[in-house]
Formats: structure tokens, C-alpha cells, sequence
């Protein structure tokens, strides 16, 4: 056996000490020593032998490399979470610290009222934030809610676009709205605000053009003879859509301050190879990807609710954020009323918030 050389001089005396068991039961034949120490060894320094690079991010300002981070908490997750978790006003804090400066800034000089004309445009979601505005005192909030099916960035292109709508079309696709498009743009002029919320990052389409399935009648018989299936969009495809919904609302109200959203509420239809779960991870991220190259073409205040509902808030309260009495699918309404009620409180308004 060729001799070799171990380099300690550089290690925490602990990790020395415990090199030293090993290397001492390794050369008597303890194996079973052996064995037990290697496995606490994975557990105790794992960590520090391999995670050179999440040390430097969690603690840039350590003057040699070798010290220990200065973060006990050892990421810079725990590092932040540790601003909200047990602190009052932690909702307004994270939704400030995840909303960018400039969208900030756009919210504070928007300066609305109680009386402005709000308008909100998706599925359950963004009914649920039209809501709790009114409680907190707007008494002009409409919303247009679409199935959630619907409510993808695709099909919301093509609601503000019904020139996209094939004629043989038509008719089906009308159906599955309750407010015709004209009147829905036309009321665009009036308002000072819209929230747009997306939520489904797939779309059905048909197997043999790959056009759009526009029709919800028969869709299951369609899916289960392939005939139809979902698909996702690629990012690019998504943020183009998200784009050409921009700039129809443009058209309309060229100065109209556009929010959107992500909606936390995972899919209630999906028919596929992938479990439910699975396909919710993907059509999420999708969108998430998709919004964020969307903003480097168009400009518009992205609302962090997805995040706030889903990764933030599991964490600081460490409890479920699921389940309104009815599925088990929609945050608790008291989280969404403190996140609406933080998203208010950055608003430039022109009036005292309602208590």
C-alpha cells in the first residue's frame, strides 16, 4: 500500500480529533469503529467538506475563507427567513423585500383611491383579491373571473384578441365566458387599475395540428382517445403570450398601470402521465419563467403572491396556508387578506386606508 499524506493544518481542531479516530480505528481493524465513525462523519462534516461555494454566498463578508460563516444558520434561506419568522408585520416586510425597487416606486406614485376603478382579470384567485379589496374599503372593484382552464397566458391572449378566434370557433368559445370581450376592453379606459392574474402554464391541444382545443365539450373524451393533450408551452412561447396580452390592453389604455400575478392555487383539471402534483410544479414554474422574460420586453408591476403563498408563509408560520372550508386547493382567506391588505398599504393613496 502506498503511503499518503493528510493535510490538516488548515482544519478546526474537531474535525482533527476526529480524523484521528478514524485513521486509528482504520489501522487496528476496528471495522465496526470504522464503519459507525464514517457514517457521523457524513452527518457531522458533510456539509463542510463539500459546500465551499453556499459558505461564500452565505457569509461574503468572512475575511478568510477558513472561519466558520458568520450566518449560524449556514444559508442564506434560513438567513432571510429569520427577518419574518416570530416578527410582527412580517407579511408587509416579505412582500417588500420580494417586490423590486422600480415596481415600488410605480406602486407608490400610483396614487388611487377608495372610489378608483379597480378591474381584476383570472380565475379564483384573482375574484379572492377583488374581494378583499372591497373589504378594505374599495368600493369600485369588478372582476371578470374565467374558468381555470381558461386562465392561461395563451387563452387570455386570445380573450383580448378575439380576432385570433377562428370563425368555427366561435360559438364554443364564447360560451365560456360570461362577459364579451368588447365590453370587458371597453371598460379598460376607465380604469386605474388592473390586476392579471395567470395560473394554468399548459394548454390543450389538439394531437394531430397542434393547434389549440378551444372547445370544453368533450374535452375528456378527446383527452382519453388522444385526440387532444395537454401540453406546456415553451418559456418563450408563454412570454410571448403574456406580451401580446400587454400590449392588446395597451391599445385600449395605453396608460393603464397593469399587476400581475402568479396564482398560488394549484390546477384543478389536468389529465396526463404526470401526477397532478408534478404537472402543478411544472405549469407553475413555466409561468414564473415566463413572467420574469416578459418584463425585459414590456413593463408591468409583478405582485410576488405566488411566492409569498406558497414558499414564504409555510415557512414563517409553520403551519398549513391551505384550505378555505371548501378544497383544500385555496390559501386560508386570512393570509390573503394580509397580503392584499400589505399590497394596499404600498399603494400611493390619495385617501387614509380604511381601517
Amino acid at each position: 500500500m502506498s503511503a499518503f499524506t493528510i493535510k490538516i493544518n488548515d482544519l478546526p481542531i474537531e474535525k482533527v480529533e476526529f480524523l484521528k479516530s478514524v485513521v486509528d480505528a482504520a489501522v487496528n481493524g476496528r471495522w465496526n469503529e470504522f464503519r459507525m465513525l464514517a457514517d457521523q462523519g457524513k452527518s457531522r462534516f458533510g456539509m463542510l467538506s463539500v459546500n465551499h461555494l453556499h459558505h461564500e454566498l452565505a457569509a461574503p463578508d468572512r475575511i478568510d475563507p477558513r472561519d466558520e460563516p458568520i450566518n449560524s444558520q449556514r444559508s442564506v434561506w434560513d438567513e432571510q427567513m429569520a427577518r419574518y419568522v416570530g416578527q410582527d408585520g412580517w407579511v408587509g416586510r416579505a412582500l417588500d423585500d420580494l417586490t423590486s425597487a422600480a415596481d415600488r416606486e410605480k406602486l407608490r406614485r400610483l396614487a388611487i383611491s377608495r372610489e378608483s376603478p379597480v378591474l381584476s382579470l383570472g380565475s379564483c384567485f384573482a375574484n379572492n383579491i377583488a374581494g378583499v379589496l372591497a373589504t378594505l374599503g374599495f368600493s369600485k372593484v369588478a372582476t371578470l373571473r374565467v374558468e381555470e382552464a381558461v386562465n392561461s397566458p395563451g387563452l387570455i391572449r386570445r380573450y383580448l384578441n378575439p380576432q385570433l378566434i377562428p370563425a368555427e370557433s366561435k360559438n364554443t368559445w364564447e360560451e365560456r365566458f360570461e362577459v364579451r370581450p368588447d365590453l370587458l376592453l371597453r371598460s379598460l379606459v376607465d380604469a386605474r387599475l388592473l390586476i392579471l392574474t395567470f395560473g394554468v402554464g399548459l394548454e390543450l391541444r389538439s394531437t394531430a395540428s397542434g393547434d389549440m382545443d378551444l372547445d370544453a365539450h368533450g374535452a375528456m373524451e378527446r383527452l382519453r382517445s388522444g385526440a387532444s393533450a395537454f401540453v406546456f408551452p415553451t418559456v418563450e412561447e408563454q412570454a410571448g403570450h403574456i406580451v401580446a396580452c400587454l400590449d392588446a390592453i395597451a391599445r385600449h389604455a395605453p396608460a393603464l398601470p397593469v399587476v400581475i400575478t402568479l396564482s398560488p392555487v394549484p390546477l384543478s383539471g389536468y389529465f396526463g402521465e404526470l401526477n397532478v402534483a408534478t404537472a402543478n410544479a411544472l405549469s407553475k414554474a413555466n409561468l414564473r419563467q415566463a413572467i420574469a422574460l416578459a418584463r425585459q420586453a414590456r413593463s408591468f408591476i409583478y405582485a410576488p403572491i405566488y411566492e409569498m403563498v406558497s414558499s414564504i408563509a409555510p415557512c414563517v408560520m409553520n403551519t398549513s396556508v391551505w384550505g378555505d372550508g371548501k378544497t383544500s386547493r385555496h390559501p386560508s382567506p386570512a393570509l390573503v387578506k394580509d397580503i392584499c391588505s400589505a399590497f394596499v398599504d404600498m399603494l400611493g393613496r390619495t385617501d387614509a386606508t380604511p381601517t
